[in-house]
């Protein structure tokens, strides 16, 4: 989560120095210009990943028991998810600070609220629909499951849609943000 804090920060950085009218004058998309922007932090982010899941299972023993495919597809939903709501902070924010606090927020929220530290289920009841309006908790869920408890893919297809309705609703709203301050 922290490569998209780099992203919206970068992206907002470009909004202050008014170098991104430069980008606006060329031939590209909106939608060019968000992959353009997307890419080279999500490749770290598939290396990141990588790194990680070859440490927990070496060092730690983390089994991987449901399939290495299906525990690569979730990532990549989570890394367009995440990125692309890093994308959508950097539209809305106004300054590299702003753009900063909301990302913290956004990851501390998610760190605190995902399931990652408390269960989900001991929390308020009032405060647990906050659970599903992060990423992190279905993703959370479904590598919970394809690792450590071997499920089926089948029986993770929600966490898998709702990480790919993320993306798509995130993605989106950045486009159309973008194309607003444009405008």
């Amino acid at each position: 989560m922290l490569v998209s804090l780099a992203l919206a920060t970068g992206i907002v950085r470009e909004k202050e120095q008014q170098t991104i009218e430069q980008l606006w004058a060329t031939p590209i998309s909106r939608l060019a210009l968000v992959a353009g922007k997307m890419i080279p932090c999500a490749a770290v982010t598939v290396l990141d990943f990588v790194v990680a899941l070859a440490l927990s299972r070496w060092v730690f023993a983390l089994p991987v028991r449901g399939s290495l495919l299906a525990v690569a597809a979730l990532a990549a939903l989570f890394i367009a998810s995440v990125l692309a709501l890093g994308t959508f902070v950097s539209v809305v924010s106004e300054t590299q600070l702003q753009a900063h606090f909301i990302n913290v927020f956004i990851f501390v929220v998610s760190i605190l609220m995902s399931g990652f530290i408390f269960p989900i289920e001991a929390m308020p009841h009032w405060l647990q629909p906050v659970a599903s309006a992060l990423p992190m908790t279905y993703f959370l869920e479904a590598i919970r499951g394809l690792t450590l408890k071997g499920m089926p893919t089948t029986h993770l297809l929600g966490d898998f849609a709702a990480l790919a309705a993320f993306a798509l609703l995130f993605g989106t709203l950045c486009t159309v943000g973008l194309k607003k301050q444009a405008a």
